[in-house]
Order: structure tokens, then sequence, then C-alpha cells
């Protein structure tokens, strides 16, 4: 999976996010210095009111904190719940070439732990990097089933229909994640290659033209991952036949 992160910065108007972030900004500067010139010049009754104001906002500020402190400590409970262990020791397993040790970890925290999206997805991985398709096709559609976000687990599944020969499937499959997930540039990219070797080239150069927007939006420090799948759709798809209309001046 690739993060999405760094969004290419460009000159825009100012949207109503803006206006409100000003609005709300020249508000509190407003009260603060309302309450400065009240403290300093205001009648005692106001002072009075002033500083009850404050007391109140004082008391709701520091049970805000109470709570949000409680929700991060939450956040961190539910993070270290979820990590697995084992799945990153078999990704080091698997980069260093070691598949069969990877896999036998993998399935021992699933005969320990139960199935996982997880640990399929990764028990999936390896299967197919020893070629070991069927299977691989198996534990991929299992994982798809105990998925939440389906884009990234049918984009696998697609993958293994794609290498088993399966052409056709795998098109549909990288079809409907392209529908659902429009912005998903893996599966963009996927989608682009095998309509072009089946064929499809307006199809083909449709997906090429939507992950090419996708790669625009983000800026290429955070992207160059992207590069070489992009690269080889570029090169899957021909160039688009015919000239450009070109509109007499009035």
């Amino acid at each position: 999976m690739m993060a999405e992160g760094g969004v290419r910065s460009s000159p825009r108007r100012l949207d109503r996010r803006d206006v409100l972030l000003i609005i709300v900004v020249g508000a509190v500067l407003l009260v603060a210095f309302w309450s400065v010139y009240i403290d300093q010049h205001g009648s005692l009754p106001a002072k009075v009111r002033l500083h009850e104001v404050e007391w109140r906002i004082d008391v709701f500020m520091k049970r805000f904190m109470m709570v949000l402190i409680a929700l991060i400590a939450l956040l961190f409970v539910l993070l270290w719940w979820n990590r697995d262990p084992a799945v990153k020791a078999a990704a080091k397993l698997s980069l260093a070439g070691k598949h069969a040790e990877a896999e036998a970890t993998i399935r021992k925290r699933i005969e320990a732990k139960g199935p996982s999206e997880q640990r399929l997805t990764m028990l999936g991985m390896l299967l197919m990097e020893q070629n070991r398709l069927e299977e691989s096709l198996q534990h991929m559609q299992e994982a798809q089933r105990l998925s939440k976000r389906t884009a990234t687990a049918k984009n696998n599944c697609a993958n293994v229909l794609w290498k088993l020969g399966r052409r056709e499937e795998a098109a549909k499959l990288f079809d409907e994640v392209c529908s659902a997930a429009p912005n998903h540039f893996v599966a963009v990219c996927n989608s682009c290659l095998i309509l072009a070797e089946l064929g499809r080239e307006t199809p083909a150069r449709e997906r090429l033209q939507q992950a090419e927007q996708i790669f625009a939006r983000y800026d290429l420090r955070y992207t160059k991952t992207w590069v070489p799948l992009l690269e080889q759709c570029r090169k899957a798809v021909p160039p688009a036949q015919g000239f450009p209309v070109i509109l007499p001046p009035p």
C-alpha cells in the first residue's frame, strides 16, 4: 500500500474554510480585546460578569483537555492492540529472500491468533512470490471478505487473477476498484495496463489520463514510488491518433 501525502501546493482563491477560519480568528481577537478593555475600563458589575465568564471558560477547557487526553490515550491503546509483529517479521524475512521462513512465521501466527486481513494478505503475497498462485488467490479472497475497505483487497485479488492468466476477470475487478475508489492510483494504473494488454486502447487511455490526474495532485517528493508504474502505463498505451483541432481566430 502506498501513502498519499504531500499535496502539491498551488495558488488558489479563498474558499469557505478560509473565510470561516478568518471569521473565527477575528472573533477570538475581538473577544480578547473586549475582555482587556472591560478589565481595565469597565464598571464593577461588568468586571464581575467578565470574571464569571472567564471562570466558566476555564472549567470548560479543563474538562475538554481531560476528555482529549483520554481519547488520545485510547487511540494509542487501539494502535497497540492492532499491531501485528508477525506481519512485520514475515515482511523482513521475505525481503531477505527467506520465503519459507516468512510463510512459516505468518502461518504460525494465524494458527495461534486466527486469520485477519493483514495476515491473510501477507500470506497471499508470500505465496504469490513463490508462484503458488491458486493458493495465493484463495487467501487474498479470504482477506477481501474480512476487509472493511475492500479497494486494496480487490486490487490484490485482481493482481493474482492477472498472473493466473484470467485477464477478463482481473480487468473487471480492477474496474470495480476504480469505480468505487477513483483515487486508488495503483488500481488505476493496473487497470490501464491490463486494458492495454487486452487491446482496449480507448479505455486504457482514459485510465492513463485518470492516473496522470491523480499523480499531478501530489508533490513528487512523496510519490517517487509511483513513477515506474506510471511510466509503464505511458509505454503501454499508444499515443492518441489524429491532430488537435485549432479554431480560426474570430
